[in-house]
């Protein structure tokens, strides 16, 4: 009866976990893998109302050899960034850096 109940545990809590634990580790390798290079051409701030709640939203428009891409950016790394900056995004991080 022990056994079942583990079984039991393991598929309704365990799968699961552990299929949620593949894909971020997938999308988490791939963000890594990702490598380019480029300068900012515009930068686009969005503002949600939900609830009574505002939500900002910073964008900056790179681009880069393969076309322009879209990188969320802190409200700080916003107002710091300008058009014209050059940002990089090396293998092996996460996120891009300001040259």
């Amino acid at each position: 009866m022990k056994i079942a109940g583990l079984i039991m545990f393991l598929l309704f809590f365990g799968l699961p976990i552990g299929i949620f634990a593949l894909v971020l580790k997938k999308f988490l390798g791939n963000a890594k893998k990702d490598v380019w290079e480029g300068e900012v051409v515009d930068k686009l701030y969005n503002e949600m109302e939900d609830d009574g709640k505002t939500s900002q939203y910073y964008t900056l428009v790179i681009k880069t050899a393969k076309g322009d891409r879209k990188m969320s950016v802190s409200a700080t790394d916003y107002q710091s960034a300008k058009v014209g900056d050059r940002f990089k995004k090396v293998a092996g991080r996460l996120s891009a850096e300001k040259l």
